[in-house]
């Protein structure tokens, strides 16, 4: 059993698994290889077409404009990896979820409206790279399941413990 955690404030921060950042990356560079691929046979063999000095104009100016969103797109999946946090606390789980500019969310669930919890994986991958998924039942048939989750075998002892220290002293 846990101790009573009265004179001791504290609390554990839950990441997703770097396999999350890693893919959301690489689609990112892959896009960018792929434009400028695409930007430099276009400008090689667009003078054995016709001579459309506008052709070459219009290509660099859509080639500009996917390569900003390329670069936008994997600022903001790494900004967003590195902003979807899990926190555990005395008595609640903090989820917090924030981005640049249009995603800034925060929800608290207090350890005694959760009901169940439990984890499960899919495939064979999730559990050769370390990341499996945590479920959490609360009152009223709320269902919060965390995706990516690296190493829930101790999470889920925490929030267990949590869940038992509160049951039998409230």
């Amino acid at each position: 059993m846990l101790k009573p955690y009265k004179e001791i404030n504290w609390y554990i921060l839950i990441k997703r698994n770097f396999l999350l950042l890693f893919v959301r990356v690489l689609k990112s560079l892959f896009f960018i290889i792929l434009v400028i691929s695409v930007y430099y046979f276009s400008d090689k063999y667009i003078d054995s077409l016709q001579k459309i000095d506008w052709l070459k104009y219009l290509s660099f100016i859509v080639v500009f404009s996917l390569l900003n969103y390329a670069f936008i797109n994997l600022i903001s999946s790494i900004v967003e990896y590195y902003n979807d946090l899990i926190i555990l606390h005395q008595d609640q789980i903090i989820i917090l979820k924030s981005s640049l500019i249009l995603k800034d969310d925060m929800e608290i669930v207090d350890i005694h409206k959760v009901q169940k919890i439990d984890w499960f994986k899919r495939w064979l991958l999730q559990n050769l790279l370390g990341y499996w998924n945590i479920v959490i039942e609360q009152q009223k048939n709320d269902v919060r399941v965390f995706h990516f989750i690296s190493k829930p075998h101790k999470i889920l002892g925490l929030l267990r413990e949590q869940k038992e220290f509160y049951k039998n002293n409230i």
